[in-house]
Order: structure tokens, then C-alpha cells, then sequence
């Protein structure tokens, strides 16, 4: 029989394509498997074509017409012998092309978004915004590079009508991380506030904030003395959970307030303040990049053990002395900033601050927390018939 070729008329609203005698759909999906044209057969020209009402594509098993509904306009081609061969091949690179094929406009479903993250608009990346405790970011494959800004917590206050003095403030740090290539999960430690003290007529010290806060001292005798407030916890991004020599990035607590002589505790990286310079006992010292702050001294005329407050270490704030009134409690970093003596606040821990990053001073209320920003690659937007997966 010779070739021959039929085409519905432009505007008929009948699709191609449903269930007629001797034949069935393989497929509604835009791209399908073809069966080898070579088992084509013509069809009977009384099969008539049933309305259909949602675009397809696809071969009638055993007919060889191949049918595509574009628009309204339906063209099904009657195959031949003399262009099985032509039109095999055109089935083969469907084929190999339908696997990577998607409808336009479709996206693929994307991986749920980790704990305290949200997608931002636009290809602004994914935000991940962390308070108060200890958290793990398990990030995307690939991922080398974040953004991160972290607040460190202040310093306890001497609540007192009489004599009341702030706790020091934590440290801001912001800056590009270039994260190391074993590194797929972050853990997030963001410290809380060193605990305020009433002052006079109060023997409780303020205890030091989570992630390395120095506990505020005690007053040891039983008249009015007061005790001292705790410092502030620092916070850090680390790649090993409890291990302070994986830290990436240190935002530094401030130091602990007393009500008298030295009064307001230290900003991050700066000493307790001193009221009255000129006199004995001190305040604790800031952390520094390699060591602890120094503890404040106490008068060595009237000096008895405790009364010197602690020195700070790697992490951690110094605690006030403990003595006939307490000092105040130094804040946590890199390395700790010193305890203060006898009423006398603590010192500032030191900041870790990578080259490319920013070291300043959070506002005073400022909420402890970190914020890490990382960017995915975009999925290609479709905007033809065929979408390819990037």
C-alpha cells in the first residue's frame, strides 16, 4: 500500500488519542517510552477520534501514530514503510531526551530546609537564625562558604536603686567563612546573659551565662555586703561539638557589674570599669588573642586568699572574688576575660575574628544569637516546551 498522510482540520476541538478499536494509549505524559514503529499497522479509516481533554503524547500500541495535541490544532501522521525508519530514529532521541524532560514550569520538589532555616526570596540563599543554647546546621553538599554574624551576650547588672551599674556588652562579629572541606555539619553554640545581682543587702552572686561566662563572688561575712553579677557567655561557630579548638568564629560576652568602686562591667575585649582608679582592689582584665584576661588584685596591704579575682582562660571568664564583698564575673570569648576583686567588675573576653570579617560592639539589649546565610545553586527556569534539569 502506498504512503499516505491525514490531518485533522484546523479548529476541530477534537483531540487525538483516546481508546479506539484495536488500539490504546501508552501514555499521558509529555514525554513517554515509544514502541518500535516497525510493529506500525495503517489504521482503519472508519476509527474516528474521541474528544480528549487533556493535552498528551503518544503512540497507539500497534497503529504507529504518533499523536501531540499543541494548542488546538492536532496533527497525527499516518507512518508508512518508507519512513519507519526516519521515524524510529526520531523516537529513539525522545527517548533519550524525555528522561532529563519536564513539563514547563515544573520544578523539582526541594529538600526540606534545616531546623530555624527559611528560603529568602529571590537567589538570596537560605537564612539560619540561632538564640540562646547549642544547635547543629547539617548543610547541602557542596556547600564551602557561609555568611555569618554572631552576637555575644552581656554581662549580668547590679539591679539596685542605690547603686546600680550595667553588666559590659557582647561583641558583634560578621564575616565570610570559608569553611573546611570535612565540615558538613556546624555546631552553633550562642551563650546567654551573665545573671544580674541585687547589690547592697543581698549575699547571691549572679551566675556566669552558658558558653563561658564567669559566675559573679560571693560575699562571705553576714552584714549588708553585696556580690558581684556573672559574665556573659560568648558565641561561637565550631566544627566539633565541645571541642574549643574548632571554633571558626567567636563573638566575646562582656564582663560582670558590681555596685561600688569599679561599678560597670567590661565591653568585650576591654576591662571592668574602674570608678575610682586610683585605688586597690581592681577590675579583671580583657581576654587577648593567646591568653586570659588577668583576675583583679585586691589591695595587698588588706589581701587574704580569694580575694583576687580569677584569671580567665581559653573559653572561659574568670569568677569575682569571693571576700567580704564579691567581685564580678568576667566574659566569655576565645579566651576569657579576667574576674574582678572585692567589688570590682569583670573583664571583657577576647573575640576570634577571621581576616575578611568585622569586629564591633552589639547595642546595649541586644539579644544574643547567630545568623548564617548560605547559597544553593538556582534551578534553570523554564520558559520553553521542554525544561532540562541544571
Amino acid at each position: 500500500m502506498g504512503e499516505s498522510r491525514w490531518i485533522m482540520p484546523h479548529g476541530d476541538s477534537r483531540a487525538i488519542g483516546s481508546r479506539v478499536r484495536g488500539s490504546r494509549p501508552l501514555s499521558a505524559s509529555p514525554c513517554v517510552g515509544l514502541r518500535s514503529l516497525h510493529e506500525a499497522h495503517v489504521p482503519d479509516a472508519r476509527e474516528r477520534p474521541i474528544p480528549l481533554t487533556h493535552p498528551q503524547t503518544f503512540i497507539h500500541s500497534g497503529s504507529g501514530i504518533l499523536h501531540q495535541q499543541i494548542g488546538h490544532l492536532m496533527s497525527p501522521t499516518r507512518i508508512g514503510h518508507a519512513s519507519r525508519r526516519p521515524a524510529a530514529a526520531l523516537a529513539v532521541f525522545a527517548i533519550a531526551i524525555g528522561a532529563a524532560a519536564v513539563a514547563p514550569g515544573a520544578a523539582s520538589s526541594a529538600p526540606a530546609l534545616p531546623a530555624g532555616c527559611e528560603q529568602l526570596a529571590g537567589d538570596a540563599g537560605v537564612r539560619c537564625v540561632y538564640t540562646e543554647g547549642s544547635h547543629t546546621l547539617a548543610l547541602p553538599a557542596g556547600i564551602r562558604t557561609v555568611e555569618a554574624t554572631a552576637i555575644g551576650a552581656a554581662g549580668g547588672n547590679i539591679v539596685d536603686d542605690r547603686h546600680p551599674h550595667l553588666g559590659g556588652r557582647g561583641a558583634q562579629v560578621t564575616a565570610n567563612l570559608n569553611l573546611p572541606s570535612s565540615a558538613r555539619t556546624l555546631h552553633v553554640i550562642v551563650g546567654s546573659p551573665g545573671h544580674d545581682t541585687s547589690g547592697w543587702n543581698n549575699q547571691i552572686p549572679g551566675q556566669g551565662g552558658s558558653n563561658g561566662g564567669g559566675d559573679g563572688g560571693r560575699s562571705n561575712t553576714f552584714d549588708a555586703n553585696p556580690a558581684g553579677a556573672g559574665g556573659g557567655g560568648a558565641s561561637d561557630i565550631r566544627t566539633t561539638a565541645g571541642d574549643l579548638s574548632s571554633r571558626l568564629f567567636v563573638a566575646a560576652g562582656g564582663g560582670g557589674a558590681t555596685p561600688s568602686r569599679c561599678g560597670d562591667g567590661g565591653d568585650a575585649g576591654a576591662p571592668g570599669s574602674a570608678n575610682e582608679p586610683d585605688l586597690t582592689p581592681s577590675a579583671g582584665q580583657p581576654g587577648t588573642p593567646t591568653t586570659g584576661g588577668a583576675g583583679g588584685a585586691n589591695d595587698p596591704d588588706h589581701s587574704e586568699p580569694g580575694w583576687d579575682g580569677s584569671p580567665g582562660r581559653l573559653g572561659h571568664g574568670g569568677a569575682g572574688a569571693t571576700a567580704y564583698a564579691g567581685g564580678a564575673g568576667g566574659g566569655g570569648g576565645l579566651y576569657g576575660g579576667g574576674g574582678g576583686s572585692v567589688q570590682c567588675a569583670g573583664g571583657g573576653g577576647s573575640s576570634l575574628v577571621p581576616t575578611s570579617g568585622v569586629l564591633d560592639l552589639a547595642e546595649r539589649g541586644t539579644a544574643p544569637r547567630i545568623t548564617i546565610t548560605y547559597r544553593t545553586r538556582t534551578p534553570q527556569s523554564c520558559t520553553s516546551s521542554l525544561c532540562f534539569g541544571s
